[in-house]
């Protein structure tokens, strides 16, 4: 690799934008490693088993080749502004991969990434910055083992497709204990199996939500929650807004 084929292999940049924006690649995965910072809107980034919400001020890590979603929204004041650092090397672990996840930055992590930020030139001072935020980070950065990947992929699909099945039913489904389910689940995504399910309820609520004109009681119902007033408190958990909430946003956009 050659001087200006690793300095390529950088982008610092900042992304602005007024209106609701989606963004993402679910076919292919992500082209290169990136830290992005919320400076002002709010964002949710979705994998096909993961969810980050996230808010002004937060960072979040997308590993390169992940397969993900994004929906970006402006703020009450319509602004919607993020730091974009994007970076091909990236550390990895023999027995895993680094997922998509919310990063914590401590001061001094913060003040590495105001220093690439000032500017968003791509020199060396900048990518020894950036390096020296990767090794502040890494030890608190969470990883799939890949030991794991193929009974937690297949359990998912198995909720996808049958969303009011039992936890039992799904631990038949991938042929192991139910037991030996929720570590799995544990020990790859730190969630448990019934609030994965919960996530793929919140996710076709979602889609009915913006798709169609039911009412809350009858999404509901259609997806058996116990009470509208449990479906708003699961869907508050995981996607961090009430069904007015993601109405209004869709209006909205579509103004």
């Amino acid at each position: 690799m050659n001087n200006e084929e690793f300095y390529n292999s950088f982008r610092f940049v900042k992304i602005r934008h007024s209106r609701p924006v989606t963004g993402g690649n679910m076919e292919s995965g992500c082209v290169t490693n990136f830290f992005g910072r919320l400076q002002y809107g709010s964002a949710r980034l979705v994998t096909q088993n993961i969810t980050v919400n996230l808010n002004a001020g937060e960072t979040v890590f997308i590993p390169k080749e992940c397969r993900y979603e994004s929906f970006w929204y402006p703020d009450g004041d319509g602004r919607l502004e993020w730091d974009s650092i994007g970076f091909d090397y990236f550390p990895q672990v023999e027995k895993g991969k680094y997922l998509l996840q919310k990063v914590n930055l401590n001061e001094q992590a913060t003040r590495l990434l105001d220093s690439i930020t000032d500017s968003y030139k791509v020199t060396p001072h900048t990518i020894g910055r950036l390096y020296e935020l990767v090794g502040l980070v890494l030890p608190e950065m969470k990883r799939q083992l890949k030991s794991v990947d193929l009974v937690t992929e297949k359990a998912i699909k198995f909720m996808r497709e049958s969303p009011v099945c039992s936890i039992s039913e799904v631990a038949r489904g991938c042929r192991v204990s139910e037991s030996r389910l929720y570590a799995v689940f544990r020990e790859s995504l730190n969630v448990t199996p019934n609030e994965m399910r919960q996530k793929i309820f919140c996710e076709k609520a979602e889609q009915l939500l913006t798709s169609t004109d039911l009412s809350v009681e009858e999404i509901s119902s259609r997806l058996s929650f116990s009470s509208s007033s449990y479906f708003r408190k699961i869907l508050k958990k995981h996607l961090g807004k009430t069904p007015s909430e993601i109405r209004k946003t869709i209006s909205y956009f579509n103004v």
